[in-house]
């Protein structure tokens, strides 16, 4: 369990860092499991871990769509109405209003999207 906790430190550290380079507030990770599910992994805050995990339950949000997609996914305000934004998500997780979802791929296969 020690090593678990561990690597979700270095995971949540390392999306930090990745953000602060990028200028962005936040970066979170999410991969696909062993069933083709989207699956939060970790976030830089916990506003980004949130996000991730009500997509995961929900089924819907950026991260779904750029997956789904195979393609970035920009969106600029969360509580806009469906294509432009997701209302759903955005009701859950009030603090992210803007997102930029990248599919993550290893010898074409898509296997998870990083997400700012």
């Amino acid at each position: 369990m020690t090593q678990v906790l561990e690597l979700s430190r270095l995971i949540d550290r390392t999306l930090g860092a990745l953000a602060d380079v990028l200028g962005a507030d936040g970066a979170a990770l999410m991969l696909i499991d062993d069933h083709d599910r989207l699956r939060a992994i970790g976030g830089s805050d916990d506003h980004g871990r949130r996000l991730e995990l009500i997509q995961e339950q929900i089924g819907s949000g950026p991260a779904i769509e750029s997956l789904a997609r195979g393609a970035d996914v920009t969106v600029d305000d969360l509580r806009a109405a469906s294509p432009l934004g997701f209302p759903g998500v955005a009701a859950r997780v009030s603090e992210v209003r803007a997102v930029l979802s990248v599919p993550l791929r290893t010898e074409e296969r898509l296997i998870g999207t990083l997400n700012f």
